[in-house]
């Protein structure tokens, strides 16, 4: 247990979302058709992929996914920002703000 979690060994599949080690130092998580998630634990960084369909239908850390600069910091208030910690904090899973 690590803080209260079960360890385990990847892969792990939960219905259609696998969570499985890519490379040495990249862990994926996957759900289908629809997107995958790929960390690189080395250079603590996150690349995201997400399906076409999806085009101008997301919101929130990842963006719109509409390839217009301008609303990429939109907080979850649909008002742009430039602060990027303004920006996050009213993403915060488990405050009122929310969506």
């Amino acid at each position: 247990m690590v803080n209260k979690w079960p360890v385990t060994n990847l892969p792990v599949k939960a219905g259609n979302m696998v969570v499985y080690k890519a490379a040495e130092d990249t862990v994926s998580i996957s759900n289908k058709d629809h997107f995958t998630i790929m960390y690189n634990t080395n250079i603590d960084h996150i690349t995201m992929k997400i399906n076409g369909w999806y085009f101008g239908k997301t919101s929130g850390l990842f963006g719109v996914h509409d390839n217009e600069p301008s609303n990429d910091l939109m907080t979850s208030f649909n008002k742009p920002t430039d602060n990027i910690g303004r920006f996050a904090r009213t993403w915060e899973v488990g405050t009122s703000s929310c969506r």
